[in-house]
């Protein structure tokens, strides 16, 4: 069953906040000293979300307008994003993320983050600190030569969270 929240700014708002708040899998390690990570740098473009083409759903809900007090059909989408990584181990990421009510265009956003990253080629991953957001780590998994997979917690609504996973292929050196 969706969600129910009062307003479609909120939720992209929301959907802000909680990206920015992408609590990792890995709290523990912090990038502290940067491996360089030949194999995995260079610049990733976002080509999927949870296995699904761009652009995809991130949230479906229903928004209550209290003016007519109807029901609308409320959804986040991503529609692009890239990953750049570089060999001096620093990493900028963006995310395009757009919203709609009743299928018409009511929002959006350009989320942006960089920061420093290890590479830990014993466990196939690269461990990610954001410089812009506090206390917000992240992990990629290697999902194959280019192929990065990286889980967000993209949309925190009242009602739980939603974490994604964000499929990025190399398209440069």
């Amino acid at each position: 069953m969706p969600a129910t929240f009062r307003s479609p700014g909120r939720a992209l708002a929301r959907a802000a906040i909680a990206l920015v708040m992408t609590v990792a899998a890995c709290r523990g390690d912090s990038p502290t000293q940067s491996t360089p990570a030949p194999d995995v740098v260079g610049t990733f473009t976002l080509t999927q979300v949870d296995a699904r083409a761009l652009p995809a759903v991130i949230y479906e809900g229903i928004y209550i307008d209290p003016s007519d007090d109807g029901f609308h059909t409320v959804r986040t989408y991503v529609d692009e994003g890239s990953l750049t990584i570089r060999a001096d181990g620093s990493y900028e990421q963006q995310v395009v993320l757009r919203e709609t009510v009743d299928g018409r265009r009511s929002g959006g956003m350009r989320w942006n983050d960089a920061g420093r990253y290890v590479h830990r080629a014993d466990a196939g991953a690269l461990h990610f600190e954001s410089a812009r957001w506090v206390n917000t780590t992240y992990a990629a998994t290697i999902a194959g030569v280019g192929v990065l997979a990286i889980p967000q917690n993209l949309v925190a609504q009242e009602t739980g969270s939603h974490a994604a996973t964000f499929g990025y292929q190399r398209t440069e050196e």
